[in-house]
């Protein structure tokens, strides 16, 4: 089956102006796991549709409710968090397989995999290879950190009792940070913080900015943003999944870096965000929160670790089917 056949069969191309009707049966698939995942919410699955790198479909069989993602480049299509019948992954696998596209399902759970067994079940054609998206996500109380009581949470507690005194710190909602100051915040934070990480997350953080401004007025889309005299130096934005778990998308906080011989920001700004967002989502009645996988850098996995996760070894998967006869 040519490459084009096969694009006229199976897809079909997502209206991002309709993306609604796709994420609101993606957000029932979400609430459904045990865990919540980092991957598992609107906010990263709008960030992927807006991924200039790829091409936003939807598989036509079954509804049109499974997001694929094209990559043209290396002529590959990945299956995000798919529900489908086991004979329709089939037909699919079969006509993939003449096609000659790679293929892979991306961001799914031990739990998934258990069960839909189908999926990593070898075929004619395909052997399945199950390797780790992301590993040691660390989930934390948010009635702990609220109240952070006890010797583990000391340092924390000093930093939070010394900003909270600062007069000149002000706490603002999404709805008072404009586009130019948001910029601004990612940026000077890729300056100082973030060239310590091998990944440039400039435009992944803007996306996820403009979707919660986009979604602002929606009660399960959380922000909260510091300014010191009227200059952005924090913001912190967590998407509610379901009743008692949200997932942290970013902590952007500068932590009193010196810049041209000022110094911006706050020491331990970013754990004080953490406390913040706690603090409103446990009013909410939310009592967990992902913040995705420690890292590997050591500022991250510190600031991490001084939360006192109550666990930290969740791990995403994706299943790569690499072809029999290769």
């Amino acid at each position: 089956m040519s490459f084009e056949k096969f694009l006229s069969k199976w897809l079909v191309k997502i209206n991002l102006d309709n993306k609604w009707d796709v994420f609101n049966d993606y957000e029932n698939r979400f609430a459904m796991e045990y865990h919540v995942y980092f991957e598992h919410c609107l906010s990263y699955l709008n960030r992927l549709l807006k991924d200039t790198k790829t091409e936003p479909y939807a598989l036509k069989q079954g509804g049109n409710k499974n997001i694929c993602l094209l990559d043209r480049s290396n002529n590959s299509l990945s299956l995000f968090f798919p529900k489908m019948e086991k004979n329709l992954f089939n037909l699919l696998l079969k006509d993939i397989n003449s096609s000659n596209l790679k293929f892979l399902i991306r961001s799914v759970s031990s739990e998934y995999l258990s069960q839909n067994q189908y999926l990593v079940c070898p075929n004619f054609s395909f052997t399945p290879d199950i390797t780790t998206r992301s590993k040691e996500e660390v989930i934390i109380s948010t009635q702990n950190i609220s109240k952070l009581d006890g010797s583990r949470f000391g340092s924390l507690r000093y930093s939070v009792n010394k900003i909270s005194k600062n007069q000149n710190l002000k706490i603002r909602n999404i709805s008072m940070v404009s586009d130019i100051d948001a910029r601004d915040l990612i940026n000077l934070w890729q300056r100082t913080q973030g060239k310590n990480y091998l990944i440039d997350r400039r435009e992944t953080d803007y996306n996820y900015y403009s979707f919660f401004k986009e979604n602002e007025k929606c009660d399960n889309f959380v922000s909260i943003s510091a300014y010191i005299e009227n200059r952005p130096v924090a913001l912190i934005l967590a998407e509610i999944i379901r009743n008692n778990f949200a997932v942290c998308l970013m902590n952007k906080a500068i932590n009193a870096k010196d810049i041209g011989g000022e110094i911006i920001g706050l020491s331990g700004l970013s754990g004080f965000l953490y406390y913040l967002l706690a603090k409103e989502l446990y009013k909410r009645g939310v009592y967990y929160i992902n913040l995705g996988s420690l890292g590997d850098e050591e500022g991250t996995r510190n600031n991490k670790i001084a939360l006192s996760p109550v666990l930290s070894s969740l791990s995403e998967f994706q299943i790569s089917y690499k072809k029999i006869n290769q």
